[in-house]
């Protein structure tokens, strides 16, 4: 019976601190998570946890086992590293929250973040030392202390319960991982085929076309190898490829990106002119004439649990990565391997290797089943980083080195699957018929200088030169023969005109069809490098006046800087954050670039600048959607208009939630514009503080 009973206290003891540990790792920290990037994912947030229901036995069984079985000496020790590990995870998951940059696929240059280690391990140093030194007093403050902690986090888990909600750029659009039957779909009389390969270049297109010998597989193809790309990032060269233009500040983001894809692109013109339009993006595109529409999953193949198993580890991976000091991180991280999707093996598989399966589905389930004219539309994100095939299109296992050897493995991977592509046009019949336009969107890696012309002139910037290098071959209908390669100076913006003409249709694009340059003609051309678009817009330009290959017809040109002026703010209106957003123009400092749906605010002070013409009522009402980064529980914001304090907001929600803030209008009189400022003095250096998806401007009180 003594024997039960201190069995009975040591559970009360070492329960509660094992819980802090587990709950952390496998609920809260997954919810805080998927609550920011539900749309990252394709199952709910219920169905993954329901995943973790054996983890999460097992171990707490372990941790709570392990504490029950030790010697009484030994107990209090074990009690205060457990509790004091829990804490630590806690503080690292929601305090020391560092900014690593973007998951592009480039890697972590872990040197960049030397102090951020040192403070972490500092700090788990010092707590794990301490627990040592006080573990005769800590079991007695541990089981009240991670009772209180677990219960704040559990009402904060209720009140900010993951959303699964993910918004759809189109009614139309298919969000899954089966692609619509439709998208399949060849006209037995004309095919427009149009392939994307994401970052690759010319010269490596080139090198694997000479390596292999596969001039002859590229039957009736052209490869312009003095081709360029608009832009040096897909978020802006894509536009370009659709409409023939280039954004250069001169209106608004959101009403440039909508106007290219949902007016101006050129497939919108074959849809009405009676083509089947069919859109397979490896990047999300706003549409509305189309046929058939699919995004391509993050998850694509395996059976149902397989690919809930996936996408359960990613969530786990980045819960640890986020919980875990800057070593750990690390292993975690495992040079992009990612320690437990490495772990599951199998289906698990990383980086953009879906896109494979899906072309290799998308190869196999083609059909000739329609009589009118088709256009299909095919963006695959390869050969972009990370790397994870072998030439041979096989799983590597993990993520191979970021360097050009591995790109080059990649992209003969995608010509792989492009040759098979190829040979099923042949045998359905179509191939001859078929105008097929293949092209990168950017190039990636530096131009070997064994490869340039003349000497590099000090002083010109290299950088950009090898992301200009976008790949671009087409063949035209009926042409025959080897692989051609033709020196003519065309751009990715030339791909509309090229098109119509080809179609045979009335062309509303500036610039040429490729098939209308001299080869040995000059042409003056443009590159373009995003600098900045929080306030004036800031943009590199590059003019090549000759060869793309000829270091001296690099010259670097004035900065294009705009500061687009909005229109008077109209009350009532939204004004959206994110990537498709109309905010951008109004955004002063202290903000982040946009993201999806959304825009992290960032540093101490952020501001908006809207152009007003005065409100009728007393008061105006100023809504804000917003949430706050994962891990943290709250977030202040003091509210100043035109340098009046207002109001204090306090943010405690992980998804978005509304606020209303009254405004008295005399803070307006005699001003036209309304600065709003987002203070955040609680926000630490280097994070990111709230994140916006909509303001509203109300003339009234509501």
């Amino acid at each position: 019976m003594l024997k039960v009973r201190k069995m009975l206290n040591r559970l009360l003891i070492i329960v509660p601190s094992s819980l802090l540990i587990v709950l952390n790792i496998f609920v809260f920290g997954p919810a805080a998570i998927y609550s920011g990037n539900a749309s990252e994912f394709g199952i709910g947030f219920s169905n993954i946890e329901a995943l973790y229901i054996f983890p999460v036995i097992i171990s707490f069984v372990i941790l709570s086992g392990t504490g029950i079985l030790l010697p009484k000496k030994i107990f209090s020790i074990y009690v205060s590293i457990i509790f004091a590990t829990g804490i630590l995870l806690w503080l690292q998951g929601n305090i020391l929250v560092w900014d690593y940059g973007v998951f592009d696929g480039s890697g972590i240059k872990w040197t960049k973040y030397q102090w951020q280690g040192w403070v972490d391990a500092g700090l788990w140093i010092i707590v794990l030392i301490l627990a040592l030194v006080l573990h005769k007093k800590i079991p007695k403050i541990s089981r009240i202390a991670s009772i209180v902690i677990i219960v704040l986090q559990c009402i904060f888990f209720i009140y900010a319960y993951p959303s699964s909600h993910t918004p759809t750029l189109s009614s139309k659009a298919v969000k899954g991982r089966e692609a619509p039957a439709g998208l399949f779909n060849y006209s037995e009389s004309f095919n427009i085929i149009h392939v994307l390969l994401d970052g690759f270049q010319t010269d490596l297109f080139q090198e694997i076309v000479e390596e292999k010998g596969l001039a002859s597989d590229l039957d009736g193809f052209v490869l312009f190898k003095e081709n360029m790309a608009a832009y040096n990032e897909t978020n802006f060269s894509l536009p370009s490829i659709f409409s023939g233009e280039v954004y250069q500040g001169d209106e608004e983001l959101k009403s440039y990106i909508n106007e290219v894809f949902l007016e101006k692109a050129f497939y919108n013109f074959l849809f009405k002119k009676g083509y089947d339009v069919n859109l397979a993006t490896g990047y999300p595109m706003p549409a509305k004439y189309f046929s058939n529409y699919f995004n391509i999953p993050k998850v694509y193949a395996g059976s149902k649990r397989q690919n809930e198993n996936s996408e359960a580890a990613t969530l786990i991976d980045v819960v640890l990565f986020r919980h875990l000091p800057q070593y750990l991180k690390k292993k975690v991280y495992n040079h992009q391997n990612w320690l437990i999707r490495s772990f599951l093996g199998g289906n698990a598989k990383l980086g953009s290797f879906h896109h494979i399966e899906f072309f290799q589905d998308y190869i196999d389930n083609i059909k000739v089943s329609r009589s009118q004219p088709a256009y299909h539309f095919v963006h695959l994100m390869l050969p972009h980083p990370p790397y994870v095939t072998t030439e041979n299109c096989e799983y590597a296992g993990k993520v191979l080195p970021y360097n050009r050897i591995s790109h080059k493995k990649q992209a003969q991977c995608a010509m792989l699957l492009f040759e098979r592509f190829l040979e099923r046009l042949r045998m359905l019949g179509i191939y001859d018929s078929s105008f097929i336009l293949l092209h990168g969107d950017h190039g990636w890696w530096s131009i070997s200088s064994q490869k340039m012309e003349n000497k590099h002139v000090k002083n010109k910037i290299l950088g950009p030169i090898g992301r200009a290098f976008a790949l671009l071959a087409t063949k035209p209908p009926n042409n025959k023969g080897l692989m051609a390669i033709s020196n003519a100076k065309t751009t990715l913006t030339d791909i509309p005109s090229t098109v119509m003409k080809i179609a045979g249709l009335p062309n509303h694009y500036e610039g040429p069809s490729v098939f209308d340059l001299d080869p040995d003609g000059e042409r003056e051309r443009w590159f373009f490098v995003m600098k900045s678009l929080s306030g004036n817009v800031i943009i590199n330009s590059y003019k090549v006046t000759h060869s793309v290959f000829d270091y001296q017809s690099w010259n670097r040109e004035k900065d294009i800087t705009k500061s687009y002026s909005p229109k008077i703010y109209k009350w009532g209106t939204p004004l959206q954050f994110g990537f498709y957003g109309n905010a951008k123009f109004y955004q002063r400092e202290g903000w982040s670039l946009p993201k999806g749906y959304y825009t992290w605010t960032h540093g101490e002070i952020a501001s908006l600048s809207i152009p007003i013409t005065m409100p009728k009522s007393a008061n105006i009402t100023l809504k804000v959607t917003a949430f706050i980064d994962t891990g943290i529980n709250k977030q202040t914001v003091n509210i100043v208009i035109n340098g009046t304090e207002v109001e204090k907001m306090v943010i405690t929600r992980q998804k978005y939630m509304d606020y209303s803030i009254i405004i008295p209008k005399s803070l307006l009189t005699g001003s036209d514009h309304v600065i709003i400022t987002f203070n955040l003095p609680d926000v630490q250096k280097d994070l990111r503080g709230i994140a916006l998806k909509e303001i509203v401007l109300i003339d009234g009180r509501t």
